[in-house]
């Protein structure tokens, strides 16, 4: 069994095709998931959300997903959704606010209800006892702190947040970092980003998980794409600023 993961495209289109094209030079794959935060911050979140419905990928709810859900003053399913939390409040430099204006502008109302509907975790199971399951940011939260999400995280903590019965490893994002962190019987993966890299590098992360019988492995691997296209696009429909974008822009 083999699983395509990768996570916070945050509406960066020309990373997502990127990311498509290596999947299917990858051969076969049993999954794809992607674990959140698809259409803020990024020129293309209506194209985004499309190109992932039509290649028929499987996602879970990010923090930014359920803001935009929010701010949109769509009904909650709290069974689904887990507990609201609001955008945060606007920061010098983020433009949290302006950019959620900006993107509900360009988001349809089937795109928000899709957004609406996506679980907070979904879970692969080849074996009982072997679960994958992927979420955005923590179990219990697509809010959860992203220092839960970062390497070295202390061995009691990372099975606080994350343990869960039968599940051998989780996969997430919410902190653009990727990695893979053994904990015994549980792996944390970090798949995450697509789009707004650390590094600010237009280079997209992409996870495989392959599971041989009685384990997971995961191989890693960054995407480098030619921004060009996306810029332009942020250019032509006046994305408000945000640095990273503005940082690719100058390489």
């Amino acid at each position: 069994m083999r699983i395509a993961l990768f996570s916070d495209v945050h509406g960066n289109l020309t990373a997502l095709e990127a990311v498509l094209e290596e999947l299917e030079r990858l051969g076969p794959l049993d999954r794809r998931v992607c674990a959140g935060d698809v259409a803020f911050l990024g020129p293309s979140p209506a194209e985004v959300i499309e190109r992932l419905r039509e290649e028929k990928i499987d996602v879970v709810r990010g923090n930014t997903d359920d803001w935009l859900t929010i701010a949109a003053g769509l009904p909650r399913d709290a069974r689904i959704a887990g507990p609201a939390v609001d955008p945060p409040a606007e920061s010098p430099g983020d433009h949290i606010r302006l950019h959620m204006a900006w993107c509900l502008e360009r988001l349809g109302r089937d795109h928000l209800a899709w957004l609406n509907e996506l679980p907070l975790q979904r879970s692969i199971s080849p074996a009982p006892g072997a679960d994958l399951l992927v979420v955005h940011a923590t179990p219990e939260s697509c809010h959860a702190s992203t220092h839960l999400c970062a390497p070295g995280l202390p061995a009691a903590e990372a099975r606080a947040a994350f343990g869960r019965p039968g599940a051998r490893a989780v996969a997430f994002g919410h902190r653009h970092e990727a990695f893979v962190a053994p904990y015994g019987d549980l792996t944390l993966v970090n798949v995450a980003p697509v789009s707004i890299t650390l590094d600010r590098a237009p280079a997209a992360a992409l996870t495989v998980a392959t599971w041989h019988g009685d384990h997971w492995t995961f191989q890693q691997r960054r995407i480098v794409y030619d921004p060009e296209p996306e810029l332009r696009r942020a250019r032509e429909r006046d994305l408000p600023h945000h640095p990273w974008w503005e940082s690719l822009s100058q390489r």
